[in-house]
């Protein structure tokens, strides 16, 4: 779930890959700001790149870790058929993706929380990142109303098949 994400830059996407380094934002001395982290936690050679809603008070993985936010114009995720779809707000504005971070052998790493897909993407996939408001995005990063944040349902997204991933039989 939610293995890549993309931002746009001077009308072109950047993707962003699980290990990229990438800027999330944090809540640090009563002040946003942004940080160079790395996709993924590794946890015995493995990178933990999302985080399950429904488990993360429990989980002692992710129960010490902060709050942060991922901004992102899309993410990219595969259907039944293998084929990479985009999905994005319909004006392809900001996703404010909920996320997990830590400081960890010199260096920032994340992980995007995730949960049940809503309606306008479960035929692609049944999880999709925890996306919020802006309004409950502050309230994420600032560490409140957690509980409730982890049971949002994301707003209704757009999604479109990437046309170099189809294939014609001519």
């Amino acid at each position: 779930m939610c293995g890549q994400f993309y931002i746009m830059l001077h009308g072109k996407k950047q993707t962003i890959y699980p290990n990229d380094p990438y800027k999330i934002m944090i809540y640090d001395q009563n002040q946003f700001t942004y940080q160079k982290a790395n996709w993924g936690f590794k946890i015995n050679k493995r990178s933990i790149i999302n985080a399950r809603s429904e488990t993360l008070l429990t989980k002692p993985t992710f129960i010490e870790l902060k709050h942060c936010l991922i901004m992102a114009n899309g993410y990219y995720e595969w259907d039944a058929a293998k084929m990479k779809t985009d999905i994005h707000l319909k004006d392809h504005s900001y996703l404010y993706m909920a996320g997990l971070y830590r400081y960890q052998k010199d260096r920032y790493e994340y992980t995007i929380v995730t949960t049940k897909a809503n309606a306008s993407v479960d035929q692609i996939h049944d999880r999709m990142p925890l996306i919020l408001t802006k309004e409950e995005a502050e309230c994420w990063v600032r560490e409140q109303e957690t509980e409730q944040l982890l049971n949002v349902i994301p707003p209704s997204l757009q999604y479109e098949q990437e046309m170099s991933q189809i294939h014609l039989d001519v």
